[in-house]
């Protein structure tokens, strides 16, 4: 008669943490708090450990990777079969399961390990080890089980290498270490490019340019990358109009009269080819009312279809649908944070545009205060800028037609120049230093005589 016992486990909560990766992702909060307190020697089953072993390693596992991994026996492990892992992806998961299986899965492995603790001292006291050493010995090996976890930090110095490398890739310019270019000259000398974890903030007053300066950025960005705009403001022939005038440098009252000149039509058949040839990729969804929920879904989308994504664009927060929440700067703070995740998981950054309050209409210069519910903003965010047009509040303005974009937050760095930006020629370019100090001092000597209307200069 075998009095042999099956030591304890759970093969179902192992078949659930395994199909949670599968389903849910890495990226989740829930996943990753289980990738912290699991590791593949916890699981009682073989064919689990092999799989939980190689899904650590991956960066973003999926049925599909896993499938093909499984065929073509990148897992080294040929007694793993395809039946198993349907098996899994048939099973049904939810994110409020996850703590249950990290419990269970701890709690058989504590026991099978006390088990063998067991065992062994057992065995030293038939070998008549001396009780204080059996004690002492015992002591060591429960401190630890107490607590298990698969959380282990990285010294510093195992990414010296890579950031020499990273350094050396940064001399060379490379787009993928600088970031993306946002195309006006004086914000990318300052800020170098958009990173590709950023959460970038474009904020002002309605009216005051910061639809106008996000587009000018997304226009710039889809000669290079595809960019995705979410418009909840917008129709999608509203957008065209805008992009059609910026590029092709038609007035806007013209596009929306429909009364462009010959020359005017050979550009815009040149701007329909460009998007036919996928040299302009931009894209639009113009969905009411978002939820974050959406926005990350879609976003991700997006990302897998094309993983060359340079930039996402949302316009605007006021507009999105808000998680339920107590108060309106715990909703905000939500949204916020989900987006600096989302930036960071999929490695693009993502342009937010927020409406200031109604004090910045009596400021001459924008700051996080003009910012409603600002507090998660400012954490959250790696990029602030602010955009002002004077002439809606004094149409006699020295500063007619110009759009001044000023810093608030810069995580990275510092941003000591303001920016002001005019419409010349084909399109918007950055008036120098002099030209900007010649602004300057005729408001300080309060001289209203005609703004010149020509500029030397660098374009944006």
């Amino acid at each position: 008669m075998n009095n042999q016992l099956t030591p304890p486990h759970s093969i179902e909560a192992e078949q659930g943490a395994i199909a949670a990766i599968l389903q849910i992702g890495k990226t989740e909060q829930a996943v990753r708090e289980m990738m912290d307190s699991v590791t593949a020697d916890m699981f009682y089953n073989t064919t689990n450990q092999k799989l939980f072993a190689f899904l650590e390693k991956q960066e973003n596992p999926s049925y599909v990777t896993l499938m093909d991994d499984v065929r073509n026996n990148n897992l080294n492990e040929p007694d793993i079969d395809i039946a198993y892992i349907i098996g899994l992806k048939n099973s049904f998961v939810s994110k409020s399961q996850i703590p249950q299986y990290i419990a269970i899965i701890g709690e058989r492995y504590n026991q099978r390990q006390i088990i063998n603790i067991a065992h062994n001292m057992t065995e030293q006291a038939y070998a008549k080890v001396s009780s204080d050493q059996i004690r002492e010995t015992l002591s060591g090996v429960l401190a630890g089980i107490e607590s298990p976890s698969a959380y282990t930090p990285k010294h510093l110095v195992e990414f010296a290498s890579e950031w020499a490398t990273l350094m050396d890739d940064r001399r060379l310019n490379k787009p993928s270490v600088v970031g993306i270019k946002t195309g006006i000259s004086a914000l990318d000398e300052q800020i170098i490019g958009l990173g590709n974890t950023w959460l970038c903030v474009l904020a002002g007053r309605p009216s005051h340019g910061k639809s106008l300066v996000a587009q000018l950025i997304g226009n710039h960005v889809a000669r290079k990358c595809p960019n995705i705009f979410f418009s909840m403001e917008m129709t999608e022939m509203e957008i065209l109009d805008r992009t059609m005038g910026l590029i092709a440098d038609i007035a806007p009252n013209d596009i929306r009269e429909g009364a462009l000149t010959d020359e005017e039509w050979e550009k815009v058949s040149m701007i329909t080819k460009a998007l036919k040839d996928n040299r302009l990729q931009f894209y639009i969804d113009t969905t009411p009312s978002l939820s974050i929920h959406q926005i990350c879904a879609r976003a991700k989308a997006f990302k897998r279809k094309h993983p060359g994504a340079g930039l996402i664009q949302i316009d605007y927060l006021g507009l999105m649908e808000k998680p339920k929440s107590d108060r309106n700067d715990l909703a905000i703070a939500e949204i916020t944070r989900r987006l600096k995740q989302l930036a960071k998981e999929i490695k693009t950054p993502i342009l937010l545009l927020v409406q200031c309050n109604r004090a910045a209409d009596t400021v001459k210069r924008l700051t996080m205060s003009n910012l409603a519910d600002a507090a998660s903003i400012e954490r959250d965010a790696d990029l602030v800028l602010f955009t002002h047009r004077e002439e809606v509040s004094d149409p006699d303005t020295h500063k007619k037609g110009i759009i001044e974009i000023t810093g608030g937050k810069f995580r990275h760095g510092t941003l000591d120049r303001d920016i002001m930006i005019k419409r010349d020629g084909s399109g918007y370019r950055c008036l120098n230093q002099n030209e900007q100090m010649e602004i300057k001092n005729m408001e300080q000597s309060n001289n209203k005589t005609p703004f010149r209307k020509k500029f030397g200069g660098d374009a944006a």
